[in-house]
């Protein structure tokens, strides 16, 4: 099944632009323009003003919603954007918006909104999880990142709420954003129905290397076109640069990075301060070995870091992928690619401030510092992250096949 998306004729205001402290200007290259969303609340800024100047439709698809001071003000835009007749859907994870109250959007519903829960089923929804987040609004512009609704998110991640980033996006790779979000709305129910229909619209693709391009990973999705693009990317750089909230690639990204770091310069900012503890220690069963490599590792320390950002030489990817297994291979997420050298000298004045507020990994001090305990616990971590939980994970989908 292929989904076509459409414009009609109704006239469209052209979106604000974002403006605030920290705030980066716009990029415009190959058809679009791209303005990075320094933080959180940045990118919650620009995702409510975006839906409250929607017209026609929207879009909204979130992995966790929290039923708190931000998620009512997300709310209520929605609710505005029905009752001005643009067509709302709301998309969100059964397993990250399990505390939310069945009956939070019943107003927007009986707006006329629609509001659907990927992956109900309880003996799936651990394993497979929509962990996207992207936001379409009259067709025509984009908002995509790592946040979630939350007041959490709410921060400028320093001095308060965690560390994210988001980018505001117009132009072609707009429709097949939307695209994808047609399918995963599709596929919602994860029964045997919709998942015939989910694969039917499954249409093998060659990625572009000259233009934005998105790649999704997930089930269903060609999630080796992400891994291989990173893969291929990364083993012909100079110079990477990565932000990522969990850390824990493949062994052939991982032999990819020790390749670029052999004659370049590779620089990783992980998380000192994290929302899930299991995941920070399966990452520091991997530190020694990077390091002996000479990859230069940072932990960030004001906030809990949930950023995610690759800068490979001049071409940049933001979304909401993860660098880990669950991400690449388990999860539905997704990651822009951007071949543009203006936005990637913006992202790495992003990178370079979150260095400077990171803490310097060495080798001597993470030797000095690794005990026969520790390096165990990591090891254990380590098995279950990337071993164990993937291996549950394929088991179920091939079930569900």
């Amino acid at each position: 099944m292929h989904i076509n998306v459409s414009p009609d004729s109704s006239p469209s205001p052209q979106p604000s632009p974002i403006k605030g402290e920290g705030v980066y200007d716009p990029v415009v290259a190959a058809a679009h323009t791209f303005q990075f969303l320094p933080s959180g609340a940045a990118a919650l800024a620009a995702l409510e003003a975006l839906i409250r100047q929607a017209r026609r439709s929207v879009r909204l698809e979130m992995y966790i919603y929290k039923a708190d001071r931000t998620g009512s003000l997300i709310r209520a835009a929605l609710e505005e954007a029905c009752r001005r007749g643009a067509r709302v859907r709301v998309l969100l994870d059964d397993f990250g918006a399990m505390d939310l109250p069945r009956d939070y959007f019943n107003e927007l519903q009986k707006l006329g909104g629609e509001v659907r829960r990927f992956n109900p089923s309880r003996a799936l929804r651990v394993a497979f999880r929509n962990h996207r987040k992207l936001c379409v609004v009259d067709h025509r512009c984009a908002v995509i990142g790592g946040f979630n609704v939350g007041d959490e998110y709410n921060g400028d991640g320093v001095s308060a709420g965690w560390r994210d980033l988001g980018l505001q996006i117009e132009g072609p790779v707009v429709e097949e954003l939307e695209a994808s979000f047609a399918r995963m709305y599709i596929g919602a129910r994860a029964d045997t129905q919709a998942l015939i229909m989910f694969m039917r619209g499954h249409e093998k693709s060659v990625p572009h290397f000259d233009r934005p391009t998105l790649l999704a990973s997930g089930p269903g999705f060609q999630s080796e076109q992400l891994r291989k693009s990173l893969y291929r990317d990364i083993h012909a750089a100079n110079r990477v640069a990565i932000v990522a909230a969990y850390f824990m690639p493949p062994w052939r990204l991982r032999r990819a990075l020790r390749h670029a770091a052999k004659h370049g310069i590779v620089r990783l900012v992980l998380p000192g301060v994290t929302d899930v503890p299991a995941m920070r220690l399966a990452a520091h069963h991997l530190y020694e070995k990077m390091l002996r490599h000479r990859l230069e590792l940072f932990e960030y320390q004001p906030q809990v870091l949930h950023s995610k950002l690759v800068i490979i030489d001049d071409i940049v990817y933001v979304g909401s992928c993860n660098f880990d297994v669950r991400s690449l291979q388990l999860n539905f997420d997704f990651l822009v690619r951007i071949p543009c050298a203006e936005l990637a000298a913006q992202a790495r004045q992003l990178f370079a401030g979150d260095v400077a507020l990171s803490k310097a990994i060495t080798l001597p001090e993470w030797h000095a510092g690794t005990t026969f305990w520790r390096s165990t616990v990591r090891a254990i971590a380590y098995w279950l992250a990337a071993r164990f939980d993937p291996f549950l994970a394929r088991r179920r989908w091939r079930a569900l096949r």
